[in-house]
């Protein structure tokens, strides 16, 4: 069974550990490098980032990381988005990870 990386903000820290999650704390200068090096681990087979931290990576990279593995990369969005952004995300997500659309009601 694959397993699941989570990658957050120091403030998420204690949060994810106490729930016995694995996860990484990353800063704006070493996420992509935390990010691609769980990326290049066949063990894993979802990474679950938090929006503001996959915002300070190149969009060349994420895309070159996601030609290149098989898994899925799954944003936890900012509190700030609103119910439309976080649908339309929802959607994205299933569309690709199942290839097809669904309409959600949510």
């Amino acid at each position: 069974m694959k397993k699941i990386m989570f990658i957050t903000t120091t403030d998420a820290e204690y949060g994810f550990r106490l729930g016995g999650v694995l996860q990484q704390v990353a800063s704006a200068e070493d996420v992509g490098r935390k990010l691609q090096d769980v990326c290049d681990d066949p063990d894993y087979g979802l990474v679950v980032i938090d929006e503001p931290l996959l915002q300070a990576i190149d969009e060349d990279t994420i895309q070159s990381i996601e030609r290149q593995w098989d898994g899925i990369l799954l944003t936890l969005p900012a509190h700030e988005a609103t119910r439309e952004e976080i649908e339309a995300y929802m959607a994205s997500l299933l569309r690709k990870t199942i290839g097809y659309h669904i309409k959600l009601n949510v």
